[in-house]
């Protein structure tokens, strides 16, 4: 049977709430906490000199074709969408 991830996040919290075993809600926190820290690990590596280039082309590229925004229009758009 195959369930989708909403059904399985469902499922996984009641079984959460049932436990009565604290060192088991220990060994759960931490190894929610590792993998947190993994993925962020992940995603924060460093980019490779070719990796900054192509960046910087993009950005140039955006540049000439007008497709920048003024830290006012950024700004205000944060601000909008705080309110929203």
């Amino acid at each position: 049977m195959v369930m989708d991830i909403q059904t399985r996040k469902v499922q996984f919290i009641e079984e959460y709430l049932r436990i009565t075993d604290e060192s088991l809600l220990d060994k759960l926190s931490d190894l929610l906490r590792k993998e947190r820290q993994k993925r962020l690990k992940a995603a924060l590596r460093p980019m490779s000199q070719q990796e900054l280039a192509d960046k910087l082309e993009r950005s140039q590229q955006d540049i000439q074709a007008g497709r920048v925004h003024t830290q006012a229009e950024v700004e205000a758009y944060l601000k909008s969408r705080r309110q929203a």
